[in-house]
């Protein structure tokens, strides 16, 4: 919905006051209308989603210790950048990749 206000006092007017004939918003005037930002904010989850998230994550973790061979993603970059000695060198090439990961 959008409104219009006078800029001198702020009060609301009509759509008929603010626009000229050809429904541009003259002088002295403002437009206000209602915006949702959705600025990589995930969907609203309903409390089930979000606790089948959890569930997940909790199984993940616990079972991580049973296989060893399955590396977190900065223990796979680690292993690949072994050879490099400079600790910033090696967190710059962890982390230049890391948005790709799933």
């Amino acid at each position: 919905m959008t409104t219009y206000h006078r800029t001198t006092d702020g009060q609301q007017v009509a759509d008929a006051e603010a626009l000229d004939a050809r429904g541009i918003l003259r002088p002295g005037y403002s437009m206000r209308s209602r915006l949702q930002f959705m600025d990589g904010a995930p969907a609203p989850m309903t409390d089930e989603q979000r606790q089948a998230m959890r569930d997940a994550e909790r199984a993940r973790l616990s079972n991580a210790w049973r296989d060893p061979s399955a590396p977190f993603r900065h223990d796979a970059a680690s292993a690949q950048d072994a050879g490099i000695g400079d600790p910033y060198e090696r967190y710059d090439r962890m982390i230049q990749d890391a948005w790709k990961q799933p």
